[in-house]
């Protein structure tokens, strides 16, 4: 939620980090915005939760947020939503590494 959401982006940072991307992060927990599903998927989240915002919001909100998303991967021009997983996190020594994917679930 709200009060770890800082604390848990970086968690994923940090773990995107020390995987250096190969292992799948999964974004979880009180994610109800595209922004803060973003930030997540900037920091090294391959895949966003949203049980929270679907309890609250109802199942409208895939579509929006969504949308919402497309648009904020647009505007910081990339072409796909699987080019910025992981853009806000340094990885050291990095490799060749693999095909990156992108879900919603």
């Amino acid at each position: 939620g709200k009060p770890g959401a800082e604390a848990s982006t970086a968690c994923i940072g940090n773990m995107y980090r020390f995987t250096r991307g190969e292992i799948p992060i999964i974004a979880a927990g009180g994610i109800m915005t595209s922004l803060e599903a973003y930030t997540k998927i900037r920091a090294g989240a391959c895949m966003v939760q949203l049980n929270s915002a679907l309890k609250l919001k109802g199942p409208g909100v895939v579509p929006r947020m969504r949308r919402n998303l497309w648009k904020r991967v647009r505007e910081d021009g990339y072409s796909n939503v699987t080019d910025c997983i992981g853009v806000d996190t340094k990885i050291l020594f990095e490799e060749q590494s693999k095909p990156k994917r992108f879900w919603f679930f």
